[in-house]
């Protein structure tokens, strides 16, 4: 693991240096280093950490729908991971515009395991915003979520998450990307 974390690092290293071409290469290496290290995980929460590992080196080349597939995995061989569903709905809010399938997440998982976390409760309200106008058989414009704020028009991703700030939101889907 220690390997896939360093090659992780150095990629994120590498694409706030302008070196894309670089980091898309390490980021391979990360994804092979993961293979490899799934065929000898021997448990299931090893397994599902390599699998949130492989999201994560995903999701930093912009391949968000493998990411999501990669933290799916990792949620079947440990359902009760909470970094690996918190990075779902980071995934499913931030980058593929899908809060309903977030919203599911937070009540179904997150939520009944800890009830009065203000994260989680603040990324329900969130997705709750972003689906509103829609339970309510309204029509939301293109990047417009249920805050009624332009987020396309400010290159923000996602509903509230990110650059949320100008609504008083911490931004990012559950604060971030917290550990356990």
């Amino acid at each position: 693991m220690q390997e896939i974390d360093r090659l992780l690092c150095l990629a994120i290293d590498q694409i706030v240096d302008g070196e894309t071409a670089k980091a898309e290469a390490t980021l391979e290496k990360a994804l092979e280093t993961a293979r490899a290290k799934l065929a000898e995980a021997g448990s299931p929460e090893r397994e599902a950490e390599i699998h949130e590992r492989k999201g994560d080196a995903y999701g930093l080349m912009s391949e968000h729908e493998q990411a999501l597939l990669s933290y799916e995995e990792g949620l079947k061989r440990n359902p009760a991971s909470r970094t690996i569903l918190r990075k779902m709905v980071s995934v499913l809010m931030e980058q593929l515009d899908r809060p309903e399938e977030a919203l599911s997440i937070l009540e179904k998982n997150l939520l009944p395991l800890d009830p009065e976390n203000e994260d989680y409760l603040e990324a329900r309200a969130n997705a709750l915003a972003c689906i509103g106008p829609v339970r309510r058989g309204g029509e939301k414009a293109e990047g417009e979520c249920g805050c009624g704020h332009d987020h396309a028009a400010h290159g923000h991703d996602g509903c509230c998450g990110g650059h949320g700030r100008e609504h008083g939101h911490r931004g990012g889907c559950c604060g971030g990307h917290p550990s356990n």
